[in-house]
Order: C-alpha cells, then structure tokens, then sequence
C-alpha cells in the first residue's frame, strides 16, 4: 500500500502492483499515476509509471497461462509482435487483501 486518496467523497486505497508481480520500479514517484480498477464498488488505485495504450482484444486472442504460475496474470496475447499480460484483478485484489491483513496482525 502506498497511501488512501479521496476522489470525490470516496477514499480509495493507492497500491504499487509492481512490488506484488516482482517487478522493480525506477521512476520517479512524482511521475507515478493512477489508474482507478473498480471491482464490486470498490475503488483501487494502481500506481503505474504509464501507460502505453488501450487495447480492446478478443477474448479467445489470449492463451491462459498455467494453472501452476505464481502470478497474478491469468492470460497471455500476443499483439504486434508484443506480449499483452491479462491481469487477473480479483487475484489481485486478494493479495492486497493478504498483505494489508498480515500489516494489521503486525501492529497489534
């Protein structure tokens, strides 16, 4: 968790999802932004260092990635000769469920 934000009455947690997928980063916070994933009326923030674009892809475009992966992507495409991860947002939110409980079990 990197901090709480209220966007118009609503707070909304703010996480960094590169440190739960293992992947380091290098920018500058102060070029962090936002971007807000509602999952049952509930308000995420992830900070991201960008973002490239918008893709709109068919769902049979990708490929489920092993059952047995320690991810937090459920499906891989490729498009334009690039890799596309799917990020599976209810695992994600999960995790951050978990991390924010062992936080709290460690203050008490």
């Amino acid at each position: 968790m990197r901090g709480i934000f209220n966007l118009r009455g609503e707070l909304i947690l703010a996480i960094d999802p590169g440190h739960l997928l293992g992947v380091s980063n290098s920018c500058d916070p102060a070029f962090l932004r936002t971007l807000l994933i509602r999952n049952q009326n509930q308000g995420t923030g992830l900070l991201v260092d960008g973002v490239a674009g918008i893709l709109r892809l068919l769902p049979d475009t990708f490929t489920p990635l092993p059952e047995d992966s320690s991810t937090l992507c459920s499906a891989v495409a490729v498009h334009e000769g690039r890799q596309i991860y799917r990020l599976d947002l209810d695992a994600l939110l999960r995790e951050i469920d978990s991390q924010l409980g062992k936080k709290q079990g460690s203050d008490e």
